[in-house]
């Protein structure tokens, strides 16, 4: 989603509008309050409160009359993604779901299913479970299709993330799958972010969506690795293709 986006929608929900502040302030370095109350349909005061919270989780210092660049470069605090490509992840979730066998999903009900938890330590930005515990539980357990989120996914470099913890813990689920499944937005493919998970080779299926780089698909599906792209309904229910 960009300005212009946001702009034809008029007035942003907070998580969408926060989430494109930082990703502005990613390309231009500054962003100033006057001209984004505009742009966002809200008032000054509403943007230096945003501010101020980007600043207390050290994505931005403030200035007078806006802000500037301080390490945006990285991950954005699970809070500010929930409006990055919804409807392009709820399709993909939606697909990914038809991977699963048949029947009632609420399977801690079922008395012939064992329902395992790992646990691990929650990373604040993402409150995913990592870490040796977590890692200890994948060592000793068999797994059928492991479902992967990454932050990019790359022909030549694999499938990554932004923290090494988060890595090697999926990197241990991967090791003891016999069937790997990663579930990325199109902004996900051709890009390569901190630490590596795996190698595209270990991955059989990606599940992405039809705004996904044409040249990365190719790649990706040159690769050995089947690729199913999902169309993203438009809103009012049309469907982009």
């Amino acid at each position: 989603m960009d300005l212009a986006d946001v702009r034809a929608r008029g007035r942003a929900p907070r998580s969408e509008r926060m989430a494109e502040m930082v990703r502005e302030l990613g390309e231009t370095g500054r962003l100033r309050v006057g001209e984004l109350a505009r742009r966002f349909g809200v008032s000054e005061a509403t943007l230096r409160r945003d501010l101020t919270a980007l600043e207390d989780q050290r994505l931005l210092t403030r200035t007078h009359g806006g802000a500037l660049a301080q390490g945006v470069a990285g991950e954005l605090p699970v809070r500010y993604r929930e409006g990055r490509s919804r409807d392009a992840k709820r399709a993909i979730a939606r697909q990914a779901v038809r991977r699963l066998p048949a029947g009632p999903q609420e399977i801690v009900l079922r008395p012939r299913v064992k329902l395992v938890v790992v646990g691990g330590v929650s990373r604040p930005r993402s409150y995913e479970l990592v870490g040796p515990w977590a890692e200890q539980v994948l060592a000793s357990i068999n797994i059928g299709t492991a479902f992967i989120g990454v932050d990019g996914i790359d022909a030549a470099g694999g499938i990554t993330t932004h923290d090494e913890n988060e890595a090697r813990t999926n990197r241990a689920m991967l090791a003891r799958a016999q069937r790997v499944v990663v579930i990325a937005d199109g902004s996900k493919l051709g890009k390569r972010t901190l630490a590596r998970i795996g190698d595209i080779t270990e991955v059989d299926e990606l599940i992405t969506d039809s705004s996904a780089d044409a040249g990365s698909v190719a790649a990706i599906r040159a690769s050995g690795v089947r690729v199913t792209l999902v169309d993203v309904p438009a809103p009012g229910g049309h469907v982009i293709a």
